[in-house]
């Protein structure tokens, strides 16, 4: 409990952000139960579609939220497990060196424009997951590092 609560203090955004994450898979999971979605199988594109991922034609057609939400919606059970393991240690780090909101924007920048470019490379594309904002965050530890 007393890692726990050392941690929230340190990486606020970080923790905010997984925690975010994992409730949307879970909601997702409990939400598409009757489809035969379960804990070990993939979402299926219909599903993916209805919780909001990234799908070229509904954004043209105005759904520009789709553009954000694709960062907190997962494919599978590994893809949530390894985007979050990734960004739980990078996060922490970025979070320590840029701060808390510079966190939180380079986070959201980041994962709104890998999906403009994923919009533009793949017009008819269904996409959803958080490696777009997780580069972003890696991104800018490299840039610092190097600068």
């Amino acid at each position: 409990m007393r890692f726990w609560q050392r941690f929230k203090q340190n990486s606020p955004v970080t923790v905010s952000l997984v925690t975010v994450n994992v409730l949307v898979f879970l909601w997702m999971l409990v939400r598409f139960h009757l489809q035969g979605i379960s804990l070990f199988s993939a979402f299926s594109a219909q599903s993916l579609y209805q919780a909001g991922a990234m799908f070229g034609p509904a954004v043209r057609a105005g759904q520009w939220w789709r553009l954000i939400t694709p960062m907190f919606i997962h494919v599978t059970l590994e893809h949530i497990a390894l985007n979050m393991v990734t960004l739980y240690f990078l996060g922490r780090f970025v979070e320590t060196m840029f701060g808390h909101w510079r966190t939180l924007i380079i986070y959201l920048v980041s994962g709104v424009t890998g999906n403009v470019w994923s919009l533009f490379f793949q017009p008819q594309g269904l996409s959803a997951g958080a490696s777009t904002a997780i580069f972003g965050l890696f991104g800018a530890f490299i840039a610092l590092d190097v600068l």
